[in-house]
């Protein structure tokens, strides 16, 4: 697959990209990166097999979108294995036990995060104590935004969380 992409840089001069990927996350992470670093994706899109298929620029705000899509990937492929039952009550329950399992996604997720705050953490406090002037700015400056995303990315997903969970209790008292 190839990923072909236009982005403007600081200076607001467009550049143009090309190069050859093995996986769609792959392509997507590489967008998400230029993103991250402050560019603006004009275009991009994927040549695979012959088919082009244009990609919208504005998902790509520089938060991850691989490790989400792969997991979603393991969910639905796990949901298509299980039989479907007709029954209300196999209903219910199979909607439980989903409810659950998005839960403990989202547990996984935050521990995830929180390990990938702390090891930051670590590394802002070692570029403050190591290097001195426009080196360490730019370090601490780099891992006070990296911390910053991630501190976002817990709330957001101890707020679905918590959404998940209200959605789990309604299913365990209806009737």
């Amino acid at each position: 697959m190839i990923l072909s992409f236009s982005a403007l840089d600081d200076s607001s001069c467009p550049q143009d990209f090309s190069c050859e990927l093995p996986e769609l996350e792959d392509a997507l992470d590489v967008l998400t990166m230029v993103a991250y670093q402050g560019n603006t994706i004009l275009y991009a899109y994927i040549l695979d097999e012959g088919k082009r298929t244009e990609l919208p620029c504005d998902v790509f705000d520089g938060k991850p979108l691989s490790a989400s899509l792969k997991r979603l990937e393991k969910q639905w492929q796990a949901v298509l294995k299980k039989p479907v039952r007709s029954s209300m009550l196999v209903s219910r329950r199979w909607l439980q036990d989903i409810t659950r399992h998005r839960i403990q996604i989202y547990d996984n997720q935050i521990t995830h995060f929180v390990t990938l705050l702390d090891k930051l953490a670590i590394l802002r406090q070692r570029a403050l104590a190591g290097h001195d002037g426009y080196r360490m700015n730019v370090l601490v400056s780099r891992y006070t935004s990296l911390i910053h995303n991630y501190e976002v990315y817990i709330d957001r997903a101890v707020a679905e969380r918590n959404l998940v969970h209200k959605k789990l209790s309604q299913l365990e008292h209806s009737l």
